[in-house]
């Protein structure tokens, strides 16, 4: 038995398929170009079911994922009290560039991801 077969035995087991396996994720810290991977200077945390930047925190109820896009639906708060409830949040991965959007309104900014040695996210 091939390690691939024994690896797809154990995915198929788990519920996984290997395409679903080799997809890239998108959790992690992400950064506005020019900006340190920081949370006050324009670094962004992805999660499985959040985001956060700055000074807003988004908390999800559900997640999908169709190719490259991600699509939560949930919560997001800022530090000033302005809430959404059930927003719809789309983030799409393409080339390395994470492009976000809130009920259909894109961000401003398009993200990079960080490395380890530039987060201090990422070493928490």
């Amino acid at each position: 038995m091939t390690v691939k077969s024994v690896l797809s035995m154990a995915l198929l087991l788990a519920g996984i398929s290997m395409a679903d396996a080799a997809q890239r994720t998108i959790v992690g810290v992400w950064k506005i170009d020019g900006s340190q991977c920081l949370p006050p200077s324009g670094a962004l945390l992805v999660g499985p079911k959040s985001l956060a930047m700055d000074e807003m925190v988004c908390t999800f109820d559900s997640v999908s994922r169709k190719g490259s896009t991600v699509s939560w639906t949930g919560e997001c708060n800022w530090s000033d009290g302005f809430a959404m409830q059930d927003v719809v949040v789309r983030a799409t991965e393409r080339k390395g560039v994470l492009s976000i959007s809130m009920d259909g309104d894109p961000f401003p900014h398009v993200f990079r991801r960080c490395t380890a040695a530039e987060s201090a996210w990422a070493r928490q």
